[in-house]
């Protein structure tokens, strides 16, 4: 898993090797890609499900708001 960087995560050390792992078995996999895509939480961090549980339930409460919902992210932080 390249271009991952401790500098833009908020993750101990272990996580990071933890990560990285997680990476590799993506790649190495023996499961057709559109597989491991349905199965994606085989290789999702242990964060990941609160971000999209969190993200539903803002988008519960503000659907009935007449109007565009945008959602604007950040993908990646630059560290000098």
């Amino acid at each position: 898993m390249t271009g991952f960087s401790s500098q833009t995560e908020r993750a101990s050390n272990h996580e990071i090797t933890d990560i990285r792992r997680l990476g590799e078995l993506f790649e190495q996999w023996p499961m057709p890609i559109d597989q491991q895509m349905v199965n994606i939480n085989l290789f999702i961090r242990r964060q990941e499900p609160s971000y999209i549980i969190a993200k539903y339930e803002i988008f519960n409460l503000i659907r009935d708001v007449k109007g565009g919902i945008y959602y604007f992210g950040v993908y990646t932080a630059l560290v000098s």
